[in-house]
């Protein structure tokens, strides 16, 4: 990119002058954003020029700006003249994941108002559904076979399926045709030593799909478009599901496979009392409204938590209160160990300046080290941090310069929940020094 740039400026452009946006999908986890970061540094971008930014945001941000005129069908709606309070859905559909996220339009800007939920059906449960027949047609160990010897034959066959997947619709009656490498046949032919039109006939495709020599298969329409079962039963159960406790206004479908017209007739005829919003090149929304983002990341004013986050701690013991097997000896007398202390709970709604304070002190004269354990809860009320649906998600150690055995030593700790990615900041109260810790997620 770097390159690119600078072959067509006149002036040239240091890479220290970039911030650098990367889109990741809303549900990915705290550790997989990390190691999204951590890939991008070894790519020689400086960690302090990274911005990781959630898709749906990006696109949202984005259609916040988006003309009436460059959605498809030029539908007289549009998100930038939505007034504030506004209620819509992001569906964003993508080859992997899908991401649905609910926003709400606020005063010079957006928050979310439902955290991000989601999964993998996305455009690669189609490919899959399409591997699955070729493999109920070819057998698996052919199939394998040659994807590993044939491998650019293997490539131009799914580039082929890959151009016909985006342009079926629900209402196409022609047959489609695919080409199937010579390649692929003779292999299958050697080694089963049966004609490929004998052994499709005696399957369960014999009625939907043909091959009459050559090099094609021929496909009848509902064949592609059974393809797409799963994958748009997947998206359009929890569209539903959300669709019954918050009442929205629009969906706005973006990603890749939001230009689908198999995905945009199922999402337009199941939710006809709203309005469905799908720009142009709906596939690179996200990629421009990155952007944005990267120019005005304050646009988005609020999230709203998926887990309920803590650290683990030790405090005075309370007999009939804790649990006995958490009792420890400490130079600060009786502790109950491993309790979880709350910051933030699950489904909170958090502005983006928010912050969590906290202060720590040793237990220990001899410690010179103060070793936080940052936790993650399915619960919203965890007691103990090795609970059922307790996750350990990282760590902060604060060294204590000028060790001088003080339990009372105050190392006070501020945290931010609300970003894309957590912060913390430390000061120590006895040196004054300030350092931002880092979490640790890839444990």
């Amino acid at each position: 990119m770097m390159k690119f740039v600078n072959d067509r400026l006149a002036g040239t452009i240091g890479s220290e002058e970039i911030l650098w946006v990367i889109t990741v999908p809303a549900i990915w986890t705290d550790g997989a954003k990390q190691f999204m970061r951590e890939a991008a540094v070894k790519a020689s971008i400086k960690t302090e020029k990274l911005v990781i930014a959630l898709e749906p945001e990006a696109a949202s941000v984005f259609c916040r700006h988006l003309s009436v005129y460059t959605t498809v069908g030029f539908k007289e709606v549009s998100l930038a003249t939505f007034p504030d309070d506004t209620k819509y859905i992001v569906l964003d559909a993508g080859g992997g994941t899908i991401d649905i996220t609910v926003h709400e339009v606020v005063p010079d800007g957006l928050k979310e108002i439902k955290a991000a939920s989601g999964g993998g059906w996305g455009g690669t449960m189609v490919d899959n559904a399409f591997k699955t027949f070729l493999t109920d047609i070819f057998g698996k160990d052919i199939y394998d076979k040659f994807k590993q010897e044939d491998t650019e034959d293997w490539l131009d066959l799914w580039r082929d399926f890959e151009a016909k997947k985006r342009g079926i619709s629900h209402d196409k009656t022609a047959k489609i045709s695919i080409k199937i490498p010579i390649s692929l046949i003779n292999m299958f032919e050697e080694i089963k030593e049966q004609k490929l039109s004998t052994t499709i006939a005696s399957t369960k495709y014999a009625e939907n799909v043909t091959f009459a020599g050559g090099d094609k298969l021929r496909f009848s329409p509902s064949v592609f478009q059974n393809l797409f079962k799963e994958s748009i039963s997947l998206t359009i159960d929890p569209l539903k599901s959300l669709m019954k406790d918050i009442s929205v206004r629009a969906i706005l479908m973006v990603g890749g496979y939001s230009e689908s017209p198999m995905l945009q007739h199922a999402v337009k005829t199941t939710f006809t009392d709203v309005e469905v919003v799908i720009p142009l090149g709906a596939s690179s929304t996200i990629l421009r409204g990155a952007l944005v983002y990267g120019h005005s990341p304050e646009f988005i004013k609020e999230r709203i938590l998926k887990y309920t986050y803590g650290i683990g701690c030790s405090k005075e013991f309370i007999a009939g209160v804790h649990d006995q097997r958490k009792l420890i000896q400490t130079d600060r007398g009786e502790r109950c160990d491993d309790l979880f202390n709350k910051y933030v709970e699950k489904g909170q709604t958090v502005s983006m300046d928010e912050r969590v304070n906290d202060t720590f002190y040793p237990r220990n004269r001899d410690q010179t080290e103060i070793y936080c354990s940052v936790y993650a809860s399915e619960s919203k009320n965890p007691m103990y941090t090795d609970e059922e649906g307790c996750t350990l998600i990282g760590e902060i150690t604060i060294p204590l310069e000028d060790h001088d055995r003080d339990l009372f030593r105050a190392v006070k700790v501020s945290q931010i929940f609300s970003d894309t990615e957590n912060q913390v900041e430390v000061v120590d109260d006895k040196s004054g020094r300030k350092q931002t810790a880092t979490f640790n997620f890839l444990q």
